[in-house]
């Protein structure tokens, strides 16, 4: 076990990928997804990251840690599947918890590691742990038909249009920072930072991401990537005024609009399991619960 190095990229992506497969059924990570990743602000891939490589070179195993906001941890783990969870998993997780107590500074703080549904032995090797299951998110998805041609019109009476680049920029952050001030965990980011963590990423497409406007007030914001296996809504946020009023409803429209027009034909995203209205709009536009996926959560730090 070993601290990766930016080399090992495509090995780790590969160990995704195997995972991927395990629990969706085909990949769903791919080598810009790992490399955006390990370039995140504040993410020290020798002191953050680990990895267990067989003796042929390839990652059977692989870990990281990172804050996501104050007093509060995110960490991933990952076993090659065939590979023995019970051998390869306990000191990737020691490292994890190690460093997350190292970075805590003595101060009570907790650490969430998402384990799949179908990760059964993961599940039990981190409720053996001191893990406990602190929420549950469904992981939806949507298979499109073929583009037909032209824009249906929006359902919620107000404007969509694409983000200007430059123009719409810290509109777009207030919009979503607001929307989701209540959520489970929401970590609050600045605009640098929120930023950063969106615009940087090689697949940022600022036609997929979509503004709802009311005259010459924003309403809602979509955030969209196409990663070429699938296309991804990361975030989508309507402020309280406009709440029930369609515009969830006109964004996901238009957004698989731009999608078709990319010939990406299957999009998805992630929801809180108990966020039962936004699940009803997703079912109402067709999308589908895919997977399960439960947030592991361990205090730390004391």
């Amino acid at each position: 076990m070993r601290a990766p190095r930016h080399e090992d990229a495509e090995a780790v992506t590969d160990l995704l990928r195997a995972c991927d497969v395990a629990i969706f059924g085909e990949p769903d990570t791919d080598i810009k997804d790992v490399r955006d990743e390990w370039s995140a602000p504040g993410f020290e891939l020798e002191r953050d990251a680990w990895m267990i490589q067989s003796a042929e070179g390839a990652a059977v195993g692989f870990a990281w840690t990172r804050l996501k906001g104050a007093r509060d941890f995110d960490g991933a783990l990952s076993v090659l599947p065939g590979e023995s969870v019970d051998a390869l998993a306990p000191p990737l997780l020691h490292a994890v918890e190690i460093r997350a107590r190292e970075m805590a500074a003595g101060a009570e703080s907790s650490l969430c590691i998402f384990a799949a549904s179908v990760e059964a032995e993961m599940r039990s090797l981190l409720t053996r742990s001191g893990f406990h299951e602190a929420r549950t998110y469904f992981r939806m998805r949507i298979d499109l038909t073929p583009a037909k041609g032209g824009t249906s019109p929006s359902r919620s009476g107000l404007e969509i249009r694409p983000h200007r680049l430059g123009v719409d920029d810290r509109a777009t952050h207030t919009v979503i920072e607001e929307s989701f001030a209540e959520h489970f965990r929401h970590t609050p980011r600045g605009f640098s930072e929120w930023w950063a963590l969106r615009a940087r990423h090689e697949r940022f497409d600022p036609g997929l991401w979509l503004l709802a406007w009311d005259g010459e007030r924003l309403a809602g914001a979509l955030t969209g990537y196409d990663y070429g296996d699938i296309g991804f809504i990361r975030e989508l946020g309507v402020l309280k005024p406009w709440r029930g009023r369609g515009v969830g409803t006109a964004l996901l429209d238009r957004s698989f609009e731009e999608f078709r027009a990319r010939g990406q034909l299957r999009v998805a995203l992630g929801v809180d399991a108990e966020n039962e209205s936004a699940i009803g709009l997703y079912e109402r536009v067709g999308m589908r619960v895919e997977s399960r996926h439960h947030l592991m959560r361990k205090r730390v730090g004391v």
